[in-house]
């Protein structure tokens, strides 16, 4: 493996082992649900609006619906997540706090 294989192999990391029944290892073959919410756990991505995303684009128009309708409801989610962000990050200055607190600016 090259230099740049390595690059890229290092980002993919995420496993899952499954213990095998005996029939399973009789067969030699495992055949088991890939979901969005295993893969879900297994990246362990911990952000709801990000594994809201991420499960629409794996599911895609499986439910029927149009390509340009999942892509908005995606991009909705994520300037949601974007909003929530900046408030998580807004120091409001002593003026505003001051007027949530119903108290006057001197």
């Amino acid at each position: 493996m090259n230099e740049e294989q390595k690059e890229v192999s290092k980002h993919y990391r995420a496993t899952i082992r499954i213990p095998l029944t005996d029939q399973q290892r009789i067969d030699g073959v495992v055949d088991f649900k890939l979901d969005p919410y295993r893969i879900l756990k297994t990246y362990q991505i911990g952000n709801s609006a990000i594994e809201h995303v991420v499960k629409k684009g794996l599911r895609w128009t499986s439910k029927g619906h149009e390509p340009r309708k999942v892509i908005h409801e995606m991009m909705a989610t994520l300037q949601r997540e974007l909003e929530i962000m900046d408030e998580i990050e807004f120091v409001p200055s002593p003026s505003l706090e001051s007027i949530a607190s119903g108290r006057s600016v001197k």
